[in-house]
Formats: structure tokens, sequence, C-alpha cells
């Protein structure tokens, strides 16, 4: 039996970071978004979680305080500070 060059990669949770209190970052496999021109079929994504609720794309996230998470949501680069009860978008003025 022959094998070609390319090795599969398996898709799902690579790593699950907990940052405490409920919440989690896990970076995910997930075939890559059509018409994206990436050289591999497999992109590896960062997601914050609370429990089983996946809260959004990050494109960077931060512990802070002793019970509140800073993340940045990828798609809108929209800044958040949130924690188990409540949710604050951060904004400029």
């Amino acid at each position: 039996m022959a094998l070609s060059g390319a090795q599969r990669i398996p898709l799902g949770v690579e790593r699950s970071i907990n940052l405490g209190y409920g919440f989690h970052r896990d970076i995910i496999a997930e075939p890559a978004p059509p018409n994206t021109h990436v050289f591999e079929s497999v992109g590896h994504f960062d997601y914050l979680f609370y429990g089983k609720q996946k809260l959004a794309a990050l494109n960077g996230c931060e512990c802070l305080l002793a019970h509140a998470i800073v993340y940045q949501e990828g798609p809108t680069g929209n800044t958040f500070l949130t924690s188990r009860c409540w949710v604050a978008e951060l904004v400029s003025r």
C-alpha cells in the first residue's frame, strides 16, 4: 500500500487552555474557508468558550483581574471584556 506525501491532519480540538472560572481557549483544526487561497486545506483557529458555549473567534485573549477576560474577536477586530455574568465591548472615545 503506497501513501501519498501528504498526511491527513485530524480535525477537532488540538489544544485547550483553561483560563479559569469556566472559560477556556481552544485551538481547533477545521477545514480552511473556501476561496482563501491557502496552502493547507486545514486551518488552526482560536476560539473562546465559556463551558461548552462558544463565545467568539479570537484574534487575541488575555486573562485580567481575578474573574474577567479581555479578548479581541477575530472577524471584526472588536475588543470585549467578559466575566461569567456579563460582556462589555471596549471602545475608544
